[in-house]
């Protein structure tokens, strides 16, 4: 049997441009336009090596220490994940919060799944879409994903460009 490796701390730090606004579901349409915020992640047992070939992980943010600092980790097919947009502070109108999530699809190129995205008082159904795949610090993440949350009777949709990078 293979030994688990030991989980150590690493940091994110977000390399866009501040993001002027939220994701579409946010109150606000528009946001003050803040500097990079710094995250600081838990693990990255789990995330893929060059030689391993392993299609792309996502960032979930996995506690937030502040608005500009946060630990997180790579994440391949995670059942709960907080996405986080990048360039923007860690404030829950930038977040979308992923709950009981089925991914359908789990390619090189882009992912499908389906779940729960919670809200205040509750969850609501939601479809996510995970693409872009880029490397910019290492293994391949997912750096844009589409929302599409179901709710007064219809779906609403919305985008974030996903944070790259732990560090």
């Amino acid at each position: 049997m293979a030994q688990a490796r030991r989980r150590r701390p690493v940091f994110l730090r977000c390399t866009a441009a501040a993001v002027v606004s939220g994701v579409a579901f946010a109150a606000s349409a528009a946001a003050k336009p803040v500097s990079a915020p710094t995250v600081v992640t838990a693990n990255n047992s789990s995330a893929p090596t060059a030689s391993a070939k392993r299609s792309p992980s996502v960032i979930c943010v996995t506690k937030i220490k502040g608005l500009h600092h946060a630990v997180g980790a790579y994440r391949h097919r995670p059942r709960r994940c907080t996405l986080h947009q990048r360039g923007t502070e860690f404030v829950s109108a930038d977040q979308a919060y992923l709950l009981h999530m089925h991914w359908v699809r789990w390619g090189n190129r882009r992912a499908t799944g389906h779940g729960k995205v919670g809200v205040t008082g509750g969850t609501l159904p939601v479809i996510v879409k995970l693409r872009a795949p880029r490397s910019p610090c290492g293994p391949t993440v997912f750096t844009k994903a589409a929302l599409k949350e179901r709710f007064s009777g219809r779906w609403h949709h919305g985008k974030m460009r996903l944070d790259d990078c732990l560090h």
